[in-house]
């Protein structure tokens, strides 16, 4: 086999392990080592919209999105709160355009941790419905957004479901 051939070969396994890796579940553990969790098959983390208080993920279907916010400094007294004081400024006149709240809050225990969800829509540049997830622990927070196109967007919580069953925290509780 002469080396034209060989590189032609090698540049073929290369790309079947490449692609084979895209279409795996992938362990995902924060910058801050707070928490992990396993992305789904085909999500990808998106490095240059994610910061040191954001992380960015796109899904592979539509409008598919996860982001989780940190947030420092807080001034609540627990989860709740900290989801209730967000959607004041959310359904506000300043706030998201057309939003509606389509499930009340909710406190459930998240992998250990107190929390508080809920689902909302939204008009921006397309309609969106998301289902956020608030931890306040002490005066840090954290927000872990689901977030897809109306028409999608129950199809697709199968996804935000396997993260979150995957959520574990690294940081004790």
């Amino acid at each position: 086999m002469d080396s034209y051939m060989r590189r032609l070969v090698l540049i073929c396994i290369v790309l079947f392990i490449t692609a084979a890796e895209a279409k795996a579940d992938v362990n995902f553990t924060d910058p801050h080592r707070i928490f992990r969790f396993t992305v789904p098959a085909g999500w990808i983390y998106q490095a240059g919209e994610s910061n040191d208080r954001l992380l960015v993920f796109y899904g592979p279907d539509t409008e598919q999105l996860l982001y989780i916010e940190y947030f420092t400094d807080l001034d609540v007294e627990d989860s709740y709160q900290f989801c209730n004081r967000v959607l004041r400024h959310f359904s506000a006149d300043y706030g998201l355009p057309d939003f509606e709240l389509l499930e009340e809050p909710v406190v459930w225990n998240f992998a250990g941790i107190e929390a508080a969800a809920v689902e909302y829509g939204f008009v921006g540049s397309k309609e969106r419905i998301e289902r956020r997830i608030f931890v306040a622990k002490g005066s840090a927070g954290l927000t872990i957004t689901f977030s897809d196109g109306r028409p999608y967007f129950a199809e697709s919580l199968d996804h935000f479901d396997f993260i979150l069953n995957s959520w574990s925290w690294e940081v004790s509780q």
